[in-house]
């Protein structure tokens, strides 16, 4: 598992932080738009298949959006412009 730096006068390779930067940045702002928007942290699901499953729908509800979003000019990770 890679990480940036957390000071960079001790990282030895700039350009390699600044992308995982970019990913990480991208990764939290998911993880944080399924948690809040699509609840996914309380599926009240009764059995493994059923919690799967939603989970699954969910992430490929979020994939799909972020398609749209992505096609119609847009930041893919800016959903709200889609309702606007």
């Amino acid at each position: 598992m890679l990480a940036p730096y957390y000071h960079k006068s001790k990282d030895p390779d700039r350009r390699r932080s600044a992308q995982l930067s970019a990913v990480r940045y991208r990764v939290e702002t998911s993880n944080g738009q399924l948690a809040e928007r699509y609840g996914i942290k309380r599926t009240w699901a009764k059995d493994l298949w059923h919690l799967c499953h939603r989970i699954i729908r969910a992430i490929l509800s979020h994939t799909v959006l972020a398609w749209i979003n992505f096609r119609a000019g847009h930041s893919p990770m800016q959903l709200d412009k889609l309702a606007a």
